[in-house]
């Protein structure tokens, strides 16, 4: 019986050892697929690595040529002028009266105008060229006797626009003979100054092109297409041209002033931008 047990104990311990050592054999697999699983990983981890710096430098590269090709241009700016003689005359003339009473001052006023308006209607000028472009009314004072109020001047200016140069001179003098005792001024324009203009500013985008093409020579490079090109600011009153109206009214009541325009300039300005091949 005792030999009995003990071959069973024996059995048992065997069996235990047996199964103990399968455990440690899985414990032991089980570590290697580990380990193996962890060497993939790393692997791949390495391998992503690698790989994520590559596509990074490309895209840098692309971003680099895209910066280099919009600054790979050249911008320049030219000016342009055309002179042209004024064919066209703006004036501007006025009548001053004076009278002890504002009543009476507004009334001789008056009168002196309407002869001046008639006559420039017998001169043929058209009623929409003759504007009132001034009106005032303002006292006497007698700066020795307290600013006492001594009496009222009344003055009125007209401008007649759009008449040829050639007719100034004749329109002063018989406005002066009419009741006019005032020059205010007298402005220049022609008649093409909007063709003009845009001959100007043809002009001066061929400057641009030669400049340009100056410009990218000189760096070794050939002009390409422009990208951009900008108007400059064109000053409308550039249009006329203010003559010096000191003028000698009893002169004028006498003969006809002699007028003479000279040369206009018209300018105009262009900023435009090439790329360079």
């Amino acid at each position: 019986m005792k030999n009995q047990r003990l071959l069973a104990s024996i059995v048992l311990a065997g069996m235990l050892v047996t199964i103990n050592g399968c455990a440690s054999t899985v414990q032991s697999t089980g570590a290697d697929l580990s380990a193996n699983s962890a060497a993939a990983t790393a692997t791949v981890s390495a391998e992503a690595t690698a790989e994520e710096p590559t596509a990074a430098a490309q895209m840098t590269e692309e971003e680099a040529s895209e910066k280099v090709g919009d600054n790979d241009t050249i911008t320049v700016t030219a000016v342009s002028t055309v002179q042209e003689t004024p064919d066209i005359a703006k004036i501007s003339f006025g009548v001053t009266t004076r009278a002890d009473t504002a009543a009476a001052a507004q009334k001789r006023n008056t009168g002196d105008v309407d002869k001046v308006i008639d006559k420039l209607k017998d001169l043929g000028i058209d009623e929409k060229s003759i504007q009132t472009s001034g009106y005032s009314m303002y006292p006497d004072y007698d700066y020795n006797n307290n600013n006492a109020i001594i009496g009222y001047n009344v003055e009125t200016s007209l401008t007649i626009s759009d008449q040829k140069i050639s007719d100034v001179g004749s329109i002063i003098t018989e406005c002066v003979n009419a009741g006019i005792n005032n020059i205010n001024d007298i402005e220049y324009t022609c008649s093409t100054y909007d063709e003009k203009y845009l001959t100007a500013l043809q002009q001066a985008v061929a400057a641009a092109d030669t400049k340009a093409a100056a410009l990218a020579e000189a760096c070794h490079r050939q002009l390409g297409l422009v990208t951009s090109m900008t108007e400059g600011y064109q000053d409308t009153s550039a249009r006329y041209k203010n003559a010096n109206t000191s003028l000698d009214m009893a002169a004028a009541e006498e003969s006809a002033v002699n007028v003479q325009p000279g040369q206009m300039e018209i300018n105009a300005q262009v900023t435009v931008t090439y790329q360079l091949d």
